[in-house]
């Protein structure tokens, strides 16, 4: 399982360091894709495999399924980590989640389980932020009800 916040320097070459405790459990085979927070999802191959499998065995006659599938697919990269258990984003990718800007810049990298997100300091905490008035208002919905 992947879990854990670690802070990381990106390269001026996108690379990224991946804490060790996680390197082992993602395998040597990695995808990277968007998700819809400006962020990079970072899956084990095989869980990438197994989580969109339905979405390959459904018609390509169907229009939505072949929008579904140029949204995940056209946006999803198979990367290897390297020796020094890094990855090297894609461009596209790494200027999506505001990755991209400068020599080394610092990701914070959330474990989530099966996969990790890959985000931008600022971004995250916008990201936090936004949330939080939604999880305060949820508090108090389940404080009335107690």
């Amino acid at each position: 399982m992947l879990l854990g916040m670690f802070f990381r320097q990106r390269d001026h070459k996108l690379r990224i360091p991946l804490p060790p405790e996680l390197s082992a459990e993602l395998g040597k085979n990695i995808v990277v894709t968007q998700s819809n927070d400006r962020c990079l999802l970072l899956f084990p191959l095989w869980e990438f495999k197994k989580l969109n499998n339905p979405l390959l065995k459904e018609s390509l006659n169907d229009e939505e399924v072949r929008s579904r599938r140029r949204k995940v697919m056209s946006t999803s990269f198979q990367l290897k980590i390297d020796k020094q258990r890094r990855i090297t984003l894609p461009s596209s990718l790494a200027g999506y989640a505001s990755l991209c800007r400068g020599g080394q810049q610092q990701v914070v990298i959330l474990g989530m389980g099966p996969y990790l997100e890959i985000w931008n300091p600022v971004m995250l905490r916008r990201a936090k932020n936004k949330n939080t008035p939604l999880a305060l208002s949820q508090a108090e919905e389940i404080a009335k009800k107690a």
